[in-house]
């Protein structure tokens, strides 16, 4: 369940215009210094002026973006680890966190002693992002991987993984399996969520995991998997995990299976 906070626009004040206008002169007579317009390397520099100013703008945008004091993936990750651009609407879009440092401090319902923060995982999802695209921006040959690939992977056809997408939002997911929740069948593994957690579709659990791997450089449920909520075309319940360098596995089996590696994941 996305908790977005209610937010009002506040103008900028007369003394914020001030202080920003007193930082882009800075900014000027430091490049004038710097860039010496004379010298033909800062003619160059000069005719790209407006490229120049919009990646700044741009810059100031990402800078701009509200994050919260806690492990994310945001949007100028996609960029660092994937090389995709978003657009001004969209990086606008997404600017504000939509939990609060009172949701982010309290206890967790799942880990007793730790806080939201501590056990959770926030990340921006891509609305172009499928589970088969996630397999084109993670090839084999690099870290963090899938397990199986191309027709190797038994899912490649499958619905919840090539026409499934990733909303362009927030997320917070529970970084483990929700504990204890081994040894159930899928229905029991769901009375243990409480009212503001729902059960992730596969999609959000493989981002999740990759993207955690990518920021941090740890696997997580490296041996256990998350149960999702999408079926397979066979009904069967499609799950996530098993993650180490071998490559991050996405499963199946019945709902009504007890397995003590099968356990569920949470999103909140």
């Amino acid at each position: 369940m996305n908790n977005a906070l209610t937010t009002s626009e506040n103008p900028i004040t007369e003394g914020q215009q001030d202080l920003i206008t007193r930082l882009v002169e800075d900014a000027r007579k430091k490049a004038l210094a710097v860039i010496k317009p004379d010298n033909p390397a800062a003619q160059r520099i000069i005719t790209r002026g407006d490229e120049l100013v919009s990646a700044f703008i741009d810059k100031m945008r990402e800078l701009s973006l509200e994050l919260p004091d806690m492990p994310c993936f945001g949007i100028v990750d996609w960029q660092k680890f994937y090389g995709l651009t978003l657009t001004p609407k969209q990086i606008a879009s997404v600017a504000n966190f939509p939990w609060s440092d009172k949701t982010l401090n309290a206890p967790c319902p799942f880990n007793p002693g730790k806080m939201i923060r501590e056990t959770h995982f926030a990340f921006v999802g891509l609305d172009t992002v499928s589970i088969m695209e996630f397999q084109k921006l993670n090839p084999k040959a690099t870290e963090p991987r899938f397990y199986q690939y191309g027709s190797d992977a038994w899912y490649r056809n499958e619905k919840f993984a090539t026409k499934v997408n990733l909303k362009f939002r927030w997320y917070l997911l529970l970084k483990e399996i929700v504990p204890g929740s081994e040894n159930k069948t899928f229905d029991e593994q769901v009375a243990m969520l409480p009212k503001e957690y729902e059960v992730p579709m596969a999609v959000e659990g493989t981002a999740k995991d990759f993207l955690i791997f990518k920021k941090t450089g740890t696997y997580v449920n490296s041996n256990r998997y998350a149960r999702t909520a999408d079926r397979g075309s066979d009904g069967n319940r499609v799950n996530v995990g098993n993650c180490d360098a071998d490559g991050v596995n996405v499963n199946n089996n019945w709902d009504d299976n007890r397995n003590d590696n099968v356990g569920l994941s949470a999103s909140r």
